[in-house]
């Protein structure tokens, strides 16, 4: 599964065709599978954190701070 260099603060989404898990490799990184109303929503993972998500959720993220972030997705 490819790597996410996440290089600007806003969010972008993906929805999944398969069950995923995602692992913070840099950096501190928002996710969340609900609709975005505030920019500081969401779930936090700091470099080294992980999160499953589940096929056919549209998964949101963004960075948290600036400098390298970077995801690494993976199927289960």
């Amino acid at each position: 599964m490819p790597m996410i260099d996440i290089n600007t603060p806003d969010w972008a989404e993906v929805q999944l065709a398969q069950d995923e898990v995602w692992q913070v490799r840099a950096g501190l990184v928002l996710t969340s599978v609900e609709p975005i109303v505030e920019d500081d929503q969401g779930i936090e993972l700091p470099a080294g954190g992980s999160r499953t998500f589940r096929a056919g959720q549209t998964v949101r993220y963004r960075r948290a701070q600036s400098g390298r972030n970077r995801i690494c997705r993976e199927a289960l």
